[in-house]
C-alpha cells in the first residue's frame, strides 16, 4: 500500500513513515532499514514524532498509540475518538486525523473529528486526560500555541482557542466559512488560519483580531489556497493553489514571491527546519526551491501513481515518495551521501 505520511525524528537521523497496510515504519535514513515496525489493526491516519525523539503516536481505527522510538513497544494506549472527516479543499489527497504532540512531549492533541470534540491525552497518567468541547459541528484541524494553549477550527466556521491544561475555552474565532487548517506562527502571540473559500488570515492569538489578511481567491475559486506551512521565524508563511506556491510576509501582507510548479496540481508542501528551502510536491514530482530567491533548487522524479503526495524536510534533507519511500540529500544537508530508496 502506498505511503500516505512521514515525519521526520529532530536530528535528521530517522523518519516516521506510516501506511494503509495497518504499519508506521521507524527508518533509519543512511542505511534504509526498517529499525522497528509499528503494526496497528487497520489502516494509519496519522503520525507524529515527539520533541525529544523518544517517543512517536500514531492514529488508526479510531484510537492514537504511543510508541517508543527506541525499542517500538507501546508506551500508551489512548482511548478511540470520533471518525474521520476529510476537509474540501482542493488537495486530492486522502487526509489523515490530525495529531499534534505539546513541546513538553507529555501531553498529545487528537482531533475527534465527527464527535465534535478534540482530546488532550496525558500520556503518563490517560485517566487524567480531558476533552475540549465546544464546537458544534466536526472539527477539521488543530494545532498547539504558546503557553500550553491549543487552537482548533471547524464545520462550525470558528477557530476555538482552548486553556489545555484546564481543557476550557478561551476565546473563538468566527469565519466566513469553514475552517479547513491552523497554523501557530513560531516566535509570534499569533497563528495563521485557512477555510474552505481558500481565505487565508492572521489573526491575534490573545485578543482573536485579524491582524491581517493575507489571500481572497478571485471568483470561481480556480486560485484558492489550498494548503499551507509557517517557516520556522514565525515571520513567514507558504501556501499553495493548485499550479503555484506563494511565500508571504505575515505581518505586512505582502506576497515576496511566487513559485511555479510544473504540475497542475499542488498536493503538499513543506519548509525545511532552517528556513531557507521549500518543497512542493505535485503529479509531476517533487521541486526544491530557494526561500530566499525563489529560485528552483532541484527536481525529483515522481515515486509512484495516486493522488497523495506526502512530503517532508528535515536538517538539510528531503523526502519525496507515493508507493514507495525515497530520501534525497538537499543542498546543504550532511555528507551522508546523494540518496536513499528506503521501503
Amino acid at each position: 500500500s502506498a505511503v500516505v505520511g512521514v515525519r521526520f525524528f529532530p536530528w535528521g537521523d530517522r523518519v516516521l513513515t506510516w501506511s494503509e497496510d495497518a504499519t508506521a515504519i521507524i527508518w533509519d535514513i543512511a542505511s534504509g532499514a526498517a529499525l522497528h515496525v509499528l503494526r496497528h489493526a487497520g489502516p494509519v491516519e496519522c503520525g507524529h514524532v515527539f520533541p525529544d525523539g523518544r517517543n512517536v503516536v500514531t492514529c488508526a481505527g479510531g484510537g492514537s498509540t504511543v510508541w517508543a522510538a527506541g525499542t517500538g513497544e507501546v508506551v500508551a494506549a489512548l482511548p478511540a475518538v470520533g471518525a474521520v472527516i476529510a476537509r474540501p479543499s482542493v488537495e486530492a489527497m486522502r487526509v489523515s486525523r490530525p495529531v499534534e504532540v505539546f513541546p513538553s512531549g507529555s501531553r498529545v492533541l487528537v482531533l475527534g473529528g465527527a464527535s465534535r470534540e478534540a482530546f488532550v491525552w496525558n500520556v503518563a497518567a490517560v485517566e487524567s486526560s480531558c476533552v475540549l468541547r465546544g464546537h458544534t459541528l466536526g472539527i477539521l484541524a488543530g494545532s498547539m500555541l504558546p503557553g500550553e494553549r491549543a487552537v482548533t477550527g471547524g464545520i462550525d466556521r470558528q477557530a476555538i482557542i482552548w486553556n489545555a491544561s484546564t481543557c476550557t475555552r478561551i476565546l473563538s474565532i468566527p469565519h466566513s466559512t469553514w475552517v479547513t487548517m491552523v497554523a501557530a506562527l513560531p516566535g509570534r502571540d499569533a497563528l495563521a488560519t485557512l477555510t474552505s473559500s481558500g481565505i487565508m488570515a492572521v489573526y491575534s492569538a490573545s485578543t482573536g483580531e485579524c491582524l491581517r489578511a493575507l489571500f481572497k481567491p478571485r471568483a470561481g475559486f480556480v486560485d484558492a489556497v489550498a494548503t499551507m506551512a509557517p517557516f520556522p521565524s514565525g515571520e513567514l508563511l507558504l501556501s499553495s493553489t493548485p499550479a503555484s506556491a506563494s511565500i508571504w510576509n505575515t505581518t505586512s501582507g505582502a506576497k515576496l514571491r511566487s513559485l511555479a510548479h510544473p504540475s497542475m496540481w499542488i498536493l503538499s508542501t513543506a519548509v525545511s527546519p532552517g528556513g531557507d528551502l521549500v518543497v512542493t510536491c505535485g503529479a509531476c514530482g517533487v521541486e526544491v526551491w530557494d526561500a530566499a530567491t525563489g529560485a528552483l533548487v532541484e527536481s525529483l522524479p515522481s515515486h509512484g501513481a495516486g493522488a497523495a503526495c506526502p512530503v517532508a524536510v528535515g536538517l538539510g534533507s528531503g523526502l519525496g515518495f507515493g508507493r514507495g519511500v525515497t530520501w534525497r540529500e538537499l543542498p546543504g544537508g550532511p555528507p551522508t551521501g546523494v540518496g536513499a530508496e528506503i521501503g
